[in-house]
């Protein structure tokens, strides 16, 4: 009987270890596919921007980066010869130009530039697009820990 009850005895932490270790055991700190992953660090951020939410394409303009070890500097043209041969976007007067980088850290500087008439103010990243009908265009500029990239984008009050 000694003999059953110390089987017993030592078989069973390694029941109570092994029904823990079950697959169909939950926890509540289990991380769902849904879950947001951090922002990335190893690709140089990507502007997107938007007017009253429609979509205002950003071009890449000069940066360097650091990622893995590894500094690239790229040179590119300005915002004028960048931009020609494409079709800026049509905005009304005073629309909200929203601008974002989508999976990357915030910035710890950002600042946006109109070419004619120097740096726009800006509230949380957004400004309100000129009132007067023409042809604008911006340049902006972001610095992060890992470097700095400028992109351009234009757009037309009508």
């Amino acid at each position: 009987m000694k003999a059953m009850v110390y089987g017993v005895v030592q078989i069973l932490p390694i029941l109570v270890v092994l029904m823990g270790c079950s697959s169909g055991v939950t926890s509540d700190t289990q991380e769902t596919s849904t879950a947001k992953k951090p922002p990335s660090t190893d690709t140089i951020p990507q502007l997107t921007v938007t007017a009253d939410e429609q979509p205002i394409p950003a071009f890449e303009g000069s940066y360097c980066w650091s990622s893995e070890g590894v500094v690239t500097c790229v040179d590119k043209s300005g915002p004028i010869e960048t931009l020609e041969g494409e079709t800026p976007t049509v905005v009304a007067p005073g629309a909200l130009i929203d601008m974002t980088y989508e999976d990357a850290p915030e910035p710890k500087e950002f600042q946006v530039r109109h070419l004619n008439i120097g740096e726009v103010a800006l509230d949380n990243g957004k400004f309100l697009a000129p009132e007067t009908p023409g042809v604008y265009y911006y340049k902006t500029s972001g610095r992060w820990e890992q470097g700095s990239a400028s992109s351009f984008f234009f757009l037309e009050v009508r």
